[in-house]
This record gives C-alpha cells, structure tokens and sequence, in this order.
C-alpha cells in the first residue's frame, strides 16, 4: 500500500485471507477509515497486516480473524482504529507496531520480535517472546506470565 485509499472508501470492508499480506511501504498516512479483517499469518510469515518499510499508519478498524498476524518488517506501523475480535494473534518482525486505539480485541497478544507499543488501551493477556518488546505511552495489559517466566 502505497496510497491513502487505495483499498477504496469507508464504506468498503478488505478481506485479507490466511496466505495473504496487506503491506504497507514508503510513509503512507492511510487516513481512510476503511474496515479491515485479517486472518493468518501472512505472505512468508511476514503477518496478514504488514509494515515493509518506513513510518505508516493505517485509520481503518481491523478485525481480528482466525490465527492472525501482525507485522512490521522494518520500520513502524501505526493502528489508529479499533482492534477487534476474538481471536489470539502474533506480532511478527523486528519493525515497530503501535496500537494507538481504545481496543476491543480479547484473545491473548504474543509478541514474538520487534515491539509492540501501546499508546491507546487493550486488555488482553500478553506473551513477550526473547528479544520483543512491549511498551508504550498507555500500556494497559492484564497481567500474564509465560509458565518459564514466573511472575
């Protein structure tokens, strides 16, 4: 993605399905709010939702599907809409994603590498693989403890 509306307008819904990836690349404010649902863990592991490179943002609501992962390659990638949805999901890649909403998503985050910022609110329980991150302005997480890593 490369262009604010790309995807359309507002009024449209995006479907990304295990296997594939929307990327993002090259500084794009994606300020349309179009809704989003992801599902999988994207093109080459890469996440369903991705950040290649640079410093993007993305305004759409993005629903939490089955097994999804989020990404950030290199560089950030920033969530100013809603997470929602059931679903467990991963961040993946050694880039930077901000979640910057007040959230609604329930299932468990892991964050496997890069960081995970909050600056908006999600209580879900959370996992922070060996050499992730997780941190931000607004950081509200339950508490949970990996069986290795006692609390």
């Amino acid at each position: 993605m490369t262009a604010d509306g790309a995807l359309g307008s507002a009024s449209g819904r995006t479907t990304v399905s295990a296997g594939a990836t929307l990327a993002f690349s090259g500084g794009v404010n994606y300020a349309t709010p179009e809704p989003v649902t992801i599902a999988g863990a994207g093109l080459d592991g890469a996440g369903a939702l991705s950040n290649l490179s640079g410093a993007n943002v993305f305004a759409g609501p993005v629903t939490l599907g089955a097994t999804p992962s989020i990404g950030s390659v290199s560089g950030s990638l920033k969530l100013t809409g809603i997470l929602s949805g059931a679903a467990a999901w991963t961040k993946v890649g050694a880039g930077t994603v901000t979640l910057a909403a007040t959230n609604t998503a329930t299932g468990q985050v892991t964050v496997g590498a890069g960081a995970l910022l909050v600056d908006g609110v999600s209580r879900v329980p959370v996992s922070i693989g060996d050499g992730a991150a997780l941190g931000g302005t607004s950081a509200r997480w339950e508490r949970w403890a990996p069986p290795d890593r006692p609390e």
